[in-house]
C-alpha cells in the first residue's frame, strides 16, 4: 500500500509476521498526531468550495480526493527532519501498545512540538486518487 505522502506499507501476511521497525512505529504515531490537522485542511477546502485538484484544476469528487504532500516535503522527509531535530529516532519514546505501530509519543510536549513543526512545514494539497497514484515517488 502506498500512502498519499509516498510512504509505503506492506500489509501482506509475511509483513504481519515481521514487526514494524522503530522508525515505522514513530512515523505511525506522528501520523496519528497530525491526523486532525490534515482532516481540518480537507474540511476547510470543502467549506470554502475549493474542492478542486491543485494539480489539474479539475473539480474533485469528495469521495475520491486525497490530501497530498506532493508540492513540498513528503511526510517521510518532514518526519525525518523532525526526528533529527529531536535527537534521532530512538530519542522519541513511545507508549507501549499491544498492537505494534499504535503507540503514542510518551512526551506529549514533544508530540505538540511535532504537530507545530508539521503545521509550519507541511505543504498540503488536494489531488484525485488517480493523480496522486500517478505522481512520482520521492
Amino acid at each position: 500500500m502506498i500512502h498519499t505522502d509516498s510512504t509505503r506499507i506492506d500489509f501482506s501476511y509475511l509483513a504481519r509476521l515481521k514487526p514494524p521497525s522503530y522508525r515505522q512505529q514513530v512515523c505511525a504515531a506522528m501520523r496519528v498526531d497530525v491526523k486532525d490537522d490534515v482532516s481540518a485542511y480537507f474540511t476547510s477546502r470543502v467549506a470554502t468550495n475549493t474542492l478542486v485538484s491543485d494539480e489539474s484544476g479539475r473539480a474533485l469528487d469528495i469521495a475520491d480526493t486525497h490530501v497530498s504532500y506532493y508540492r513540498g516535503p513528503s511526510f517521510a522527509e518532514l518526519a525525518t527532519a523532525f526526528a533529527e531535530e529531536a535527537g534521532g529516532w530512538p530519542a522519541i519514546e513511545l507508549t507501549t501498545s499491544s498492537d505494534p505501530g499504535r503507540g503514542k509519543f510518551t512526551d506529549r510536549a514533544l508530540a505538540e512540538r511535532w504537530r507545530k513543526y508539521h503545521q509550519e512545514h507541511a505543504v498540503l494539497g488536494l489531488l484525485s486518487s488517480q493523480e496522486n497514484l500517478r505522481r512520482p515517488r520521492r
